[in-house]
């Protein structure tokens, strides 16, 4: 996953600062059929070399854009794996801010399909959670084992709604509650299209912001999932 500097060492342009985001591959088929990549497991709106090549035209002479498209196409992942031979190229996806979660889902002629998920850090972003040491947030004293027929209760004492830093004027309310390891949250979470935030957020001073304190500390991690380009957030 090159970063921004790199892409733009690689292609010449500054890909990413229209929102475009190159993603690497090699693939080696080891089985006796030839498959298939689709491109869309990794972005179902990735762009196509012609379109990143028409994106970046402006300033350039018509046989410099020819030669740009020519460059984009070559570099661009096959489609197709034949049996024993490797493969690698672009995919030119979406930018997307922290970890990259996608698939790379292959389809074989003999009707066998392969998906292998990948979780990419990208060069330059690190996520607020990984400034957190989770391991060293609760003394053992601190944990309550619970059963299934003590969940309910045990829920049902937790805090009702964030507060701002005094502990005094609530915030936004606490409504969801997730069970599971930190890993598998994290990637089921990243595969979901939620995105992470920089380790370097600043609050805002609006009072949202000031209100995101639980059990007395600010969020230890906020992820934020778009509704679509056209919806907000």
């Amino acid at each position: 996953m090159p970063g921004p500097d790199e892409t733009r060492r690689l292609f010449g342009v500054p890909l990413y600062e229209p929102g475009v985001q190159p993603v690497w591959l090699e693939i080696e088929s080891r089985g006796p059929v030839r498959v298939r990549f689709a491109s869309t497991g990794i972005d179902a709106e990735y762009f196509s070399p012609i379109e990143v090549a028409y994106i970046h035209r402006s300033g350039f002479s018509g046989p410099a854009r020819a030669a740009m498209e020519s460059y984009y196409h070559d570099a661009a992942m096959e489609r197709f794996v034949e049996p024993g031979v490797k493969e690698s190229g672009f995919v030119f996806t979406n930018a997307w801010p922290g970890t990259k979660a996608f698939n790379v889902d292959l389809f074989g002629t003999d009707r066998n399909d392969y998906t292998f998920t990948f979780f990419i850090d990208v060069p330059g972003f690190v996520p607020d959670h990984a400034e957190i040491n989770f391991a060293g947030l609760y003394t053992e004293g601190q944990i309550t084992e619970l059963d299934e027929s003590g969940l309910p209760a045990g829920l049902d004492v937790l805090p009702r709604f964030t507060t701002d830093a005094a502990g005094i004027e609530p915030g936004e309310p606490v409504n969801v509650v997730f069970i599971g390891h930190g890993p598998d949250l994290r990637s089921a979470l990243l595969r979901s299209d939620w995105q992470e935030t920089a380790a370097n957020r600043q609050s805002s001073g609006t009072p949202a912001s000031r209100s995101r304190y639980l059990f007395g500390r600010r969020a230890d991690a906020i992820l934020r999932k778009s509704r679509g380009k056209n919806d907000g957030n």
